[in-house]
C-alpha cells in the first residue's frame, strides 16, 4: 500500500469529521491532479490581455 503525507485532511468540527470517516476514498486510493499555479495564472493572465 502506497501512503502520501502531503495533503492531510483534518476535520475542525464532528460533521465534517464524520464527512471524511464515512467518505468512499477512506478506503482506497485516490489521486489528485497537482495544478501548476504558475502556469495556471500567466494563462488566465493571457486570456485576459487577448479579451482587452
Amino acid at each position: 500500500m502506497r501512503r502520501s503525507f502531503g495533503s492531510i485532511s483534518f476535520a475542525n468540527n464532528k460533521a465534517t469529521a464524520d464527512f471524511l470517516i464515512r467518505s468512499a476514498y477512506m478506503d482506497e486510493e485516490y489521486d489528485h491532479e497537482v495544478i501548476n499555479f504558475r502556469q495556471n495564472i500567466e494563462k488566465r493572465a493571457e486570456t485576459l490581455e487577448d479579451a482587452e
